[in-house]
């Protein structure tokens, strides 16, 4: 299982990325939206995790331009912004899950789990 995940806080991002090798997933970290764009249209994953609020493109504009390009590997928002109207903006731009920070690992654990049994079954990277 391969993992894209988009976040900025260096030691959040290597300490998310140290736990999600150990539980047996290939990780790929970006530290900013254009990074993450890149990586997400040049590579294929089994989910993405991005936050909100990165340098030089926000997560949420990311994710519309992923789901624009046509790719539709979940994807879960992983922010800081708790408010009702950013969970509505994150998922109407095309996220699949929103979690708040602070979080528990094990939350998270199972939120990828869940994202990934369900894309497993049906679902192709990219509709076509």
């Amino acid at each position: 299982m391969r993992i894209l995940l988009a976040e900025d806080e260096k030691e959040l991002s290597r300490a998310l990325c140290a736990v999600l090798q150990h539980q047996g997933y290939e990780t790929d970290a970006a530290y900013d939206g254009e990074e993450a764009l890149e990586l997400a249209f040049s590579r294929s994953y089994d989910c993405m995790v991005f936050d909100i609020m990165m340098p030089k493109l926000d997560g949420v504009t990311a994710v519309r331009r992923i789901r624009d390009s046509g790719i539709v590997t979940p994807v879960i928002m992983l922010t800081a912004k708790s408010e009702v109207d950013d969970r509505v903006e994150g998922l109407d731009a095309g996220a699949d899950d929103y979690l708040t920070k602070p979080f528990a690992m094990k939350e998270l654990m199972a939120r990828l789990r869940s994202m990934t049994r369900r894309s497993k079954a049906f679902t192709p990277t990219r509709l076509s």
